[in-house]
């Protein structure tokens, strides 16, 4: 079936009332015969709107919205709408949207979806996967925002909004989740008004659990082990200016889904045996070093199996104070947002992916960010509304990466020829010969750089006539980037007497944890250090033209554009940064009553620069990635979105995106020894899909409100979301075993009951009814490895809520 067929068919699914999405409606009385969706309040333009009068596409949830679709972190967040998908790799989210993914975002590289959370841009994607707890909201803006949130906002910008402290009155919420795999989660909520100007909020959050991946050689991965804490304090000593201060602190020292990927699966080979991107034949054998010829099959491992004999705690800590001061002027509001965050990140595993005691590796990420916001907008209700502010930003980051082998193996591996008769190395795992600990393979780099950005922006809103307006915005951006940083030059000496220095423990000590531990960087010695800078200047623009119809009808068309900052690498390397162009044609409204809801949009967007990665062999087996930029896609997407209250109770809504996206002028480097049986290390991607993008998705669902008098409200609810294939390697390359994601559908079923008073429910669930086993990235790595990294199998448990 064809996407349009299938189109068609859920279309006229729709017209008969059996479709829905996860988004927060409500039923809520506005006389004693009607009800209506609920009008959700956002801030996507810097100012406070409703949903529906934004002349773009923008998605939003509210925490009654994501407790109903169970969604208490970033990996669920395809359902929040079609044309939204989620990966990961080693720790950092991998956020796509309208055919652009974040592909590379280790050392200098950033997500090409911005987040914020309470105003405040998180720089790394390993910062994206967390703070989803006591939220009012969370808003997904599709296509580039560079206008009013500046870099990195490339192909869209996601908002969360935690709660604020409530003045009125004192409450609370303890909720306690049980789960498959052990999992305990806790989330409570005190509000404490001290006075008529001052409250307290204390927010927190704990989560343990015993590990999704089994391993038969360790300990088992995907372990939690998480405590949040979050205290806000509003002072409001006027009618007219408020404080907002917020503390957090967030603490993980689980085990992560791997360093860089877990499983690894089939890659292609030539005959003979040598990896070929467009070999015929499938080799099933764990390739790395020190990892046995023939232990370790990946074709008889399950999805969510691995051995290795090596898994290290995660450690993962992150701190942040924010100021948020509002300030109603005659005629307009004042907001400054001031904020500092320390973040760090160090993550170890095994990097021969095996049970065989051999390698170790270990990723660091550091980031220290300090941010300040000002923005001023219009609150008078003339023709002309506007905004204008400014943004400042520095932010101290540091990116490593680390590893060493701990025995020795025989690298005697056999050498065929190719079609052109030049000898290569069957790339085939080895076995260890002794098991003293003897430390070789060592490599380590690390990449320090202050990035000081300066952004000025305006948007002008004037109504023409009462149906009819334009709108214009600008933004000046100016970002510094200075960094320094290297590599160890892996001449295999003890002390390499160069920028790095490897310090093994005694003989005596017992072996070495971390790799990360075990190397010194010598900053102060220009020795081997590359101090790569670089000023990058970009102006953003967007315009738009809004018309009502009527007063349950706008069309608008909306042209915006965005960029992603340059890179600088730990070998000098600079990239000029990545645009953006999108423009969209759109139409919304609400019939019966506000009881019905149709959202259409279309567009185009072109994004130029793209970067690609070009990926070096380190002697010992690893691979070191360094980006260059390396050309463009082209992306044309339709999206619809229903919302309908057919009768009181119950909630139905239909969400659908197809999407277009492929590479124009666009290439990589061949990450195998071949190309159709001779070497060829360039690989033509012009004319592929772009990957992580299905060409048609959807999300359906629906509940129902039971009213049992005097025992309260039972709801079933369910929803699904369905996806065609596409590719879940980095540059979807051709011919790539695992690779491509299937088309598969995800069903949740949720039967909740809330007691008469609202003060306590109860709610049994089922996630992936299916049990659908969905990859959420694969990429290739050192000896040529083919490795991935699954999504959250099947889960199902019970939550209880007590309010008061």
């Amino acid at each position: 079936m064809t996407a349009k067929h299938f189109l068609a068919k859920q279309i006229a699914l729709i017209t008969m009332g059996a479709a829905l999405l996860p988004v927060s409606v409500s039923a809520a009385e506005s006389d004693a015969d009607t009800w209506a969706l609920e009008e959700i309040i956002v801030t996507a333009q810097k100012r406070q709107e409703g949903l529906q009068d934004i002349g773009q596409s923008v998605q939003a949830i509210t925490a009654e919205g994501m407790d109903k679709a169970g969604l208490t972190d970033i990996s669920r967040l395809e359902l929040i709408g079609a044309g939204i998908s989620y990966g990961t790799y080693g720790n950092d989210a991998k956020i796509a949207i309208r055919g652009t993914n974040s592909n590379n975002t280790y050392g200098d590289n950033a997500s090409v979806v911005g987040l914020f959370v309470d105003g405040v841009y998180k720089p790394r994607a390993s910062q994206q996967t967390r703070a989803f707890y006591d939220v009012e909201r969370l808003e997904v803006l599709k296509g580039p925002q560079g206008t009013l949130y500046g870099r990195n906002t490339f192909g869209g910008a996601i908002n969360l909004h935690t709660n604020r402290p409530d003045l009125e009155e004192q409450s609370g919420e303890l909720e306690v989740t049980a789960a498959r795999f052990g999992v305990v989660r806790t989330e409570g909520v005190l509000n404490i008004p001290v006075s008529d100007t001052f409250a307290l909020r204390v927010a927190g959050l704990t989560e343990r659990s015993d590990g999704w991946i089994e391993n038969s050689a360790g300990k088992d991965l995907g372990i939690d082990d998480n405590v949040s804490l979050r205290v806000s304090a509003l002072w409001q000593p006027s009618e007219n200016l408020e404080v907002l201060a917020r503390v957090s602190s967030a603490e993980e020292k689980g085990t992560f889904v791997g360093l860089f990927s877990t499983a690894g699966i089939c890659r292609p080979v030539t005959a003979n045996g040598l990896t070929d991107l467009y070999g015929e034949f499938l080799d099933c054998q764990n390739p790395r070093n020190g990892a046995g010829l023939s232990e370790v099959s990946y074709a008889t491992q399950g999805f969510y199996d691995i051995e290795y004999d090596y898994v290290e705690n995660g450690d993962l800590t992150e701190d942040n104070v924010t100021i948020e001061v509002n300030w109603d002027l005659d005629g307009m509001a004042f907001k400054s947002i001031s904020s500092y965050t320390d973040f760090k990140m160090d993550a170890a595993g095994d990097i021969d992916y095996s049970g065989q005691p051999f390698s170790r590796g270990s990723a660091t990420d550091y980031a220290e960010s300090w941010t300040q916001e000002f923005t001023l907008v219009s609150t008078d209700d003339g023709a002309l509304q506007w905004t204008a502010g400014m943004y400042f930003s520095h932010d101290e980051t540091q990116y490593g990466y680390y590893q060493y082998s701990h025995t020795a193996h025989d690298n005697n591996r056999i050498q065929v020829p190719d079609d052109n008769g030049v000898l290569h190395t069957v790339q085939s795992g080895t076995p260890i010969v002794d098991t003293t600990t003897v430390y070789g393979s060592r490599y380590a780099e690390e990449l320090r750089t202050e990035t000081d950005v300066f952004g000025v922006f305006g948007q002008v809103e004037y109504s023409l006539t009462d149906e009819f307006r334009v709108i214009a915005g600008l933004r000046y951006n100016s970002e510094d980037k200075e960094a320094v940083g290297g590599s160890s030059n892996y001449s295999g000496l003890p002390d390499f007497e160069k920028f790095v220095t490897f310090v093994p423990p005694s003989p005596t000590a017992p072996l070495a944890g971390s790799p990360t531990d075990l190397y010194v960087f010598n900053y102060s010695s220009g020795v081997d250090r590359v101090f790569p800078e670089k000023k990058y200047t970009d102006t953003t623009w967007r315009f738009g033209l809004e018309y009502d119809i009527n007063e349950e009808m706008m069309a608008y068309v909306s042209g915006s554009t965005g960029f992603l900052s340059g890179a600088l690498s730990h070998n000098g390397n600079i990239t000029d940064p990545q645009e953006s162009e999108s423009w969209e044609l759109g139409l919304k409204s609400r019939f019966w009553d506000d009881r019905l809801q149709v959202n259409l949009a279309a567009y185009h967007t072109e994004y130029t620069n793209l970067l690609t990665s070009i990926q070096t062999e380190i002697p010992g087996g690893g691979v070191t990635t360094t980006s260059v930029n390396g050309g463009d896609i082209e992306a044309d997407g339709f999206e619809i979105e229903l919302l309908v209250l057919p009768i009181e109770g119950m909630q139905i809504a239909f969400n659908a995106a197809w999407v277009d996206a492929e590479y124009g002028k666009f290439g990589s480097s061949n990450p195998y020894q071949l190309q159709n049986g001779v070497v060829n290390n360039f690989v033509n991607l012009a004319g592929e899909r772009a990957p992580f993008t299905p060409e048609f998705s959807f999300n359906l669902s629906a509940l129902y409100d039971i009213e049992l008098g005097d025992y309260g409200v039972l709801t079933p609810s369910i929803q699904v979301a369905y996806s065609d294939d596409y590719s879940n390697h980095g540059f979807n390359l051709p011919n790539t075993p695992g690779g491509v994601q299937d088309s598969y559908s995800k069903t949740d079923f949720r039967l909740t009951w809330i007691s008469p008073e609202e003060s306590f429910a109860i709610e049994a669930f089922i996630e992936n009814i299916e049990d659908e086993e969905v990859t959420a990235r694969s990429t290739t790595g050192g000896n040529d490895r083919l490795q991935t990294t699954p999504l959250y199998p099947q889960n199902y448990g019970l939550k209880l809520k007590y309010s008061f």
